[in-house]
């Protein structure tokens, strides 16, 4: 089972140190003094011993186990541990020659830190956690990795990757058993025949009814319309709409009917029975659900174009209109100018348009071109009445049939039209019955029903309320204020409906579980930033041993801010901003004791107070041009890429931006740039 999911190739690599990246190199591979103190007790402990110790320490929380060739540990996460404990990075590769001193080591780092070797107890849970994952994903390489997070989540050393394969490979055989019998309720004599059918070539159309279901319609045109209600109702006839499976997570669902519409009939029935009808029930409640939807769907689109139609010929009208109306237009502007001509007596203006000039024949003239005045929507509902009435009574009927509405009380009246237009196309009856709903239509097509009213016009008065009720009813399902009720009512609550508007923005809208793993994956993250804070304050690595949370960090904020106010040689919780060229001396403990910024003279005392005290300080080194850079704009500088943060006093602080003192002639020239201080390899954490 192992190789069918993984190569050997790849289990060598599962069974390795992968690549590091910056962020895991910085977050896993610093060492705290607890730690430093753990791995170095100050006697019988070798260089090597020492530094394959740490990168133990390092991996195990980092992978969830340590492989067995330390030495292959990725070389500049060896160099970061070297430097901090001040040992030789070549010495890893002498160490752990024998299988005995690894095991150990693995035994103290495993004790330190908190973490456990499975035994029965610890595999009972992990096979429950992966049933559980089982049931919602089927994939072996997700479940896999899904199992180590999970090891490395309650610090269980994660065994070989055979074990955790077969494992997983457990947790899905047992994952179908517990599908099967979690509907087993379903699955009766009369319901197995129905799914059973649904793999047999229906002659009605043409194929199995199975693909047939699955085949989408092209376009929007009555006829697919009309196909998507006949799959609607071949589904409730087999009671798809009153499936409940709610005993099933929603992943799995969709995972079964994915795979139901992925094989062909053939391949369905040579499954078991076990595996066949499960898929076949899951089908058959997302077909309804998604016929539902594309009915819907397609509804509107076709609405939505027929509208669109109707309003292009409203504009063309208009502009036709335009066009006829500039004899009048030109008449109109000739009366204003004689009207407002004050050289004309007010008794004679009717004589002068009468006479010489306008004259009798452009008055009848522009009288015999009247027409009558537009409605307030400049004629686009009659424009949808004349063009595409007819065309809308193809299709509609059959879907306001098919699919039931509910909606909120501000959708009262659209939903009462609607029952009443339901009515009407089921009698077969045409007048419109008084005192039929009207206060859901738009302003802008209200004169449309008020003129077919009072003229009697009942054939118009029922087109005009049918179109208004239709064009609510779609607009009312893009808003959210009426939705698919009734039969398909379990389907609002058993899983959220994709979202008109969120599609009309050209987005879809976001699923519970895609939310849920942002949120995960951020606190994840404020987990790491909170550890790696902690850390760089001085904090003892988490563990069992040692638990510390976000009272712990502000409480170390604190005293390093007590400690600035009195003016003591602590670390300070903020950074000078230098202006002037600074050198640094290293301290013997680059943690408990931070390089100082000043001028060079003040770098010299530093370093030969250092060897009174019998210590081994690191040369005198001027900051590069980047790092000096980034002090002097306020950012903290890291040293030796250890993570560690230049601190300094203020007495510090004055004496850096003094620059070299007075007549000192000792100082060196500026050094080109170390690697140490390449301020692109410092961690986002500490530049900022």
């Amino acid at each position: 089972m192992a190789t069918q999911v993984f190569s050997d190739e790849e289990l060598e690599r599962l069974r390795g140190f992968p690549e590091i990246g910056r962020e895991e190199l910085f977050r896993f591979f610093t060492l705290a003094p607890a730690d430093v103190a753990f791995v170095d007790p100050g006697r019988g402990r070798g260089p090597a011993d020492r530094l394959g110790l740490s990168v133990a320490l390092c991996t195990l929380p980092w992978l969830g186990f340590v492989p067995d060739d330390v030495a292959a540990a990725p070389p500049v996460a060896v160099a970061r541990l070297a430097d901090q404990l001040t040992v030789d990075p070549g010495v890893l590769r002498h160490y752990g020659r024998r299988a005995k001193t690894r095991t150990e080591h693995l035994r103290l780092v495993a004790q330190y830190l908190g973490w456990r070797v499975p035994t029965s107890l610890e595999f009972k849970e992990f096979d429950e956690f992966l049933l559980a994952r089982a049931m919602e994903h089927d994939s072996p390489t997700l479940l896999f990795r899904l199992a180590c997070e999970y090891l490395i989540s309650v610090q269980v050393i994660r065994p070989g990757p055979v074990t955790v394969l077969e494992r997983v490979a457990h947790a899905r055989a047992e994952a179908q058993r517990e599908t099967y019998d979690r509907l087993a309720h379903e699955f009766t004599e009369q319901r197995c025949a129905g799914l059973d059918g649904l793999l047999v070539v229906d002659p009605a159309v043409g194929m199995t009814r199975l693909r047939w279901l699955s085949t989408a319609p092209v376009e929007a045109s009555p006829a697919g319309i009309k196909a998507e209600v006949t799959k609607l109702e071949f589904l409730r006839g087999l009671g798809a709409e009153a499936l409940d499976l709610s005993m099933l997570p929603a992943e799995r669902c969709r995972f079964l009917a994915t795979v139901g519409r992925r094989l062909t009939a053939q391949a369905l029935e040579r499954r078991e029975p076990q595996r066949r009808y499960p898929i076949l029930l899951t089908l058959l409640a997302q077909s309804a659900t998604d016929v539902l939807d594309e009915v819907v769907s397609l509804f509107d689109q076709a609405v939505s174009a027929r509208e669109g139609k109707a309003e292009r010929t409203m504009r063309n009208a208009l502009a036709e209109r335009g066009k006829a109306g500039e004899d009048r237009q030109a008449l109109l502007d000739e009366l204003l100018a004689v009207i407002a001509d004050t050289t004309i007596a007010d008794e004679d203006i009717g004589s002068v348009i009468r006479g010489e000039r306008i004259g009798w024949a452009r008055i009848r003239a522009a009288m015999a071109q009247a027409v009558p005045r537009l409605p307030r929507d400049h004629g686009h509902l009659g424009a949808l009445d004349v063009s595409s009435y007819g065309y809308l009574r193809q299709f509609t009927p059959q879907v306001l049939a098919a699919v039931e509405f509910a909606g909120g009380t501000a959708a009262g009246e659209l939903l009462a039209a609607v029952e009443i237009l339901r009515a009407l196309n089921a009698t077969g009856a045409r007048p419109v019955p008084p005192g039929a709903p009207t206060g859901f239509v738009p302003t802008r097509w209200r004169g449309y029903l008020d003129t077919a009213h009072a003229s009697g016009n009942t054939s118009a008065y029922r087109h005009f309320w049918e179109l208004c009720t239709l064009l609510g009813l779609r607009d009312g399902l893009r808003t959210g204020d009426v939705i698919e009720g009734g039969d398909a009512a379990h389907e609002a609550t058993a899983r959220p409906r994709r979202s008109s508007r969120a599609q009309s923005a050209g987005r879809p809208a976001a699923e519970p579980d895609e939310m849920q793993e942002h949120f995960l994956d951020a606190n994840e993250r404020m987990g790491a930033a909170l550890v790696e804070i902690g850390m760089a304050l001085g904090l003892p690595r988490p563990g069992v041993n040692a638990t510390w949370g976000v009272p712990e960090i502000l409480a170390k904020i604190a005293e390093g801010a007590a400690a600035d106010r009195a003016g003591d040689d602590a670390p300070a919780s903020w950074v000078a901003r230098i202006t002037g060229p600074c050198w640094i001396v290293d301290g013997n403990d680059g943690w408990e004791q931070p390089h100082y910024p000043g001028s060079f003279a003040a770098a010299q005392a530093a370093q030969r107070a250092a060897a009174e005290d019998g210590t081994d300080p690191r040369p005198i080194r001027q900051l590069d041009q980047e790092c000096w850079a980034a002090a002097r704009d306020g950012h903290l500088v890291e040293d030796d890429d250890l993570g560690l943060v230049h601190h300094c006093t203020e007495g510090d602080a004055r004496a850096a931006a003094t620059g070299p003192a007075a007549g000192d002639d000792t100082a060196p020239p500026a050094e080109p740039p170390s690697d140490s201080f390449d301020v692109d390899r410092l961690h986002p954490f500490h530049r900022n």
